[in-house]
């Protein structure tokens, strides 16, 4: 009878915190990155030059914070559901297509999220890019 309790008492606990993780950390809503305040507001050469210069403490510095960066167009890539605005020294991944046509070397200022450094191409990587 002890065994059937102690089972009852512990399936009980478990469907608790099987429901707790449902509620609170399944369905936590997500960043608005359009929405923040950018954390630092910095042309994409500089960003990309504190990377170059030192990746792992533009890392802690950078790292999944907002920025605002200004920066000469390069090209779009993609297609309407992964637009990607390349700027000199960065690489913007779009919340959203811009629908937009760009000259080579116009001057855009981008806002989203650092996700990392590219070693390969020397690039810093943006995500849920939006334009300003």
């Amino acid at each position: 009878m002890k065994i059937i309790k102690i089972t009852g008492v512990l399936g009980v606990l478990a469907l608790l915190a099987f429901a707790y993780v449902w509620f609170f950390v399944y369905n936590k809503s997500h960043r608005d990155i359009a929405g923040e305040k950018p954390a630092y507001e910095l042309s994409s050469q500089e960003l990309q030059q504190a990377f170059e210069d030192d990746t792992e403490a533009a890392n802690q510095k950078f790292g999944d914070e907002t920025v605002l960066i200004t920066g000469a167009f390069i090209e779009l890539d993609g297609n309407d559901e992964n637009a990607k605005i390349i700027l000199n020294g960065a690489v913007c991944a779009m919340k959203e297509n811009p629908n937009q046509e760009f000259e080579v070397d116009q001057e855009l200022t981008v806002k989203g999220r650092v996700t990392g450094f590219d070693d390969l191409f020397g690039d810093v990587r943006l995500s849920d890019c939006t334009l300003q």
